[in-house]
């Protein structure tokens, strides 16, 4: 049996600190967006995680997280003005 899920907050993490909070409700698979427009030059982590309920739950935990590097300011072609 096949269940939606929900989540009920999006959490985007830099470097260890929670920059952009988005609560609603939100169906997977859709898009969502979360911006944030600035960081320093250097290597940072960033970090996504979705809370929500999962079936039979009574609290919100988290459901999904996922993270990357970047590192803008580099030769990377990725971080010049375009």
């Amino acid at each position: 049996m096949k269940q939606k899920v929900y989540f009920s907050e999006l959490v985007f993490n830099v470097d260890g600190s929670a920059v952009r909070t988005l609560r609603g409700l939100f169906p997977a698979p859709a898009v969502s967006v979360l911006e944030y427009d600035y960081v320093t030059v250097g290597n940072h982590v960033i970090k996504l995680f979705a809370y929500g309920t999962s079936p039979g739950a009574s609290r919100m935990s988290c459901l999904y997280k996922d993270s990357t590097s970047i590192n803008p300011g580099t030769n990377d072609p990725r971080w010049h003005a375009r």
